[in-house]
């Protein structure tokens, strides 16, 4: 008799709550616009009457930033505990990451793990950014987003210009050129546009291969993408198409402090370790060194 009841009941139940948190986002947005009252406490409260997940996660990123990180850890616990949802520990893991804080973000996976918490496919996100963060980048996890079509749109496209990225460095021309078209139907990757040059220039299409080279750079730019990450590409880009003086160019464009860490980002690539030891490079390595 209760279960029916509830059975019955419930979505009206749902459906007037919802009705009533109507005027109170209504102030939340406003008090987004105009700060009249604390947008805090009405987040918590329209959490609190709707019991909603998105309320939650509103709540808990609105925390976030209006608090330190170590305030909002126990309003954390509290909500993953309420809810037993992993988006809850993703949004604390993904904030604790940023902090670099890597073993606390990786504290929030394990516990909605431990917790048998719902909607775990989402802790796939901070699991491949604590792996981006600490310089080893998880292409498992990238694969597996990559696999799925029930993830939200920024994972999958997340993974897939990191796996863009990786084939190109790896030599794997055709499939990288794939995967970036795939990429520059949804956005604008710089990556991708780096890609379609160095494939274009191979075809010998040479002149949309310099309007490529020149929008790879200008996306990259655009984003704020460094001299280094830029210089990476470029340099590469060259290596490949075996035009050793344009990569030696490139590479003497960039501040020579940051050589360094272009030469660190292409090491161990077969292809660059052969560019490596031409005459050409040591001239161009001389000269670097020549202006520190």
């Amino acid at each position: 008799m209760n279960l029916t009841f509830k059975r019955k009941y419930l979505p009206m139940a749902i459906f007037i709550r919802e009705l009533i948190a109507v005027p109170l986002r209504i102030i939340i947005w406003l008090c987004s616009v105009v700060a009249i009252f604390d947008t805090v406490a009405l987040s918590k409260l329209l959490f609190k009457l709707t019991n909603n997940i998105e309320d939650a996660l509103s709540y808990l990123n609105l925390y976030i930033t209006k608090n330190s990180l170590e305030a909002a850890r126990e309003i954390a616990e509290k909500l993953l505990c309420d809810t037993r949802n992993s988006r809850v520990a993703m949004v604390m893991s993904l904030a604790e990451n940023d902090a670099h804080n890597f073993s606390e973000s990786r504290s929030w996976i394990l516990k909605a793990k431990e917790g048998n918490c719902s909607d775990q496919d989402f802790l796939l996100l901070p699991e491949l950014m604590i792996s981006i963060s600490t310089n080893n980048i998880d292409y498992l996890i990238v694969d597996e987003i990559i696999s799925r079509n029930d993830l939200p749109m920024q994972f999958s496209t997340m993974a897939y210009c990191l796996k863009c990225s990786h084939l190109f460095f790896t030599g794997e021309l055709e499939d990288a050129h794939t995967i970036a078209t795939k990429i520059l139907d949804i956005q604008d990757y710089y990556g991708a546009h780096f890609v379609r040059w160095v494939y274009e220039a191979k075809k010998g299409n040479s002149s949309d291969a310099q309007l490529l080279l020149k929008k790879a750079i200008s996306s990259a730019k655009k984003i704020g993408a460094g001299d280094e990450a830029i210089t990476s590409f470029t340099v590469y880009g060259f290596v490949l198409l075996e035009d050793f003086k344009s990569a030696c160019d490139s590479l003497e464009s960039v501040d020579a402090t940051k050589v360094q860490y272009v030469l660190a980002s292409l090491k161990g690539n077969a292809k660059v370790a052969s560019f490596f030891e031409t005459q050409e490079f040591k001239d161009c390595y001389n000269r670097i060194k020549g202006q520190k």
